[in-house]
């Protein structure tokens, strides 16, 4: 029988075809270069600030997946670097966590597709040393569809997803701002390559793209456009 190993990173999954028994435990560890980015925008005046930041996200993650192809995994991914909202370069930071549940099918061609769905939250946090700091949160449902090719002597993956989301705004000293629930989009493509039969690494992207309202309807509505990005590398371990 063909084995699914699942190498999944907030929301990512990446599939493998080996031939083995399928029921097993992975775990998982990595770091990428990361970007992020907020454009935020005031409906009265349509001005426009953009806030951009580059961060080294840290992946920890572990995941189990039965006989039958049903999955469970979870992920967390949390960096620290800098942001330029301020005349100077001011301290980010960002953590995201993740909870998925999947169904992964494998022909016996080793094409291999999987459905996933799950929960999703994240945090933003906009330091400042002189001025105020801005907490950014999202959280929400997340689902979307994935495949995988044999190419060489690993597989290439390529998934995108949808997520609904809520978000909230609070800045130190003031009130704390709700957002509209957002529907939002992902995308991946990584390349999982063996070392031995029971641990490999993963080279992958991922990012993501959101959009909220905060204040819908009323005199001081603005809105955010929330993007995410990291190019890294994942080493698992199969048990």
């Amino acid at each position: 029988m063909n084995k699914l190993t699942i190498v999944s990173m907030s929301c990512v999954a990446s599939l493998l075809v080996s031939p083995m028994a399928m029921a097993d435990v992975k775990v998982r560890a990595g770091a990428a270069s990361g970007s992020y980015s907020i454009d935020y925008k005031v409906k009265s005046t349509s001005v426009t600030t953009s806030v951009n930041a580059k961060y080294v996200p840290i992946n920890l993650g572990a995941s189990y997946v039965a006989d039958n192809g049903f999955y469970v995994d979870l992920g967390y991914t949390g960096g620290t670097g800098t942001h330029d909202l301020y005349t100077t370069s001011e301290s980010f930071k960002r953590s995201d966590v993740a909870l998925i549940a999947g169904k992964a099918n494998v022909r016996e061609s080793g094409f291999a597709t999987t459905f996933y769905g799950g929960i999703k939250s994240g945090q933003t946090v906009l330091g400042s040393a002189t001025a105020f700091e801005n907490k950014f949160t999202a959280s929400g449902l997340v689902g979307g569809f994935g495949m995988n090719f044999p190419v060489g002597p690993g597989s290439l993956g390529v998934n995108a997803g949808l997520g609904l989301m809520g978000a909230s705004w609070a800045q130190t000293g003031s009130t704390t701002d709700t957002a509209d629930a957002a529907v939002g989009f992902s995308f991946g493509l990584g390349y999982t390559l063996p070392i031995t039969g029971s641990m490999g690494v993963v080279i992958d992207y991922k990012g993501n793209a959101y959009s909220y309202v905060f204040n819908s309807g009323l005199s001081n509505e603005y809105s955010i456009v929330e993007k995410t990005g990291a190019v890294g590398a994942n080493f698992y371990a199969v048990f």
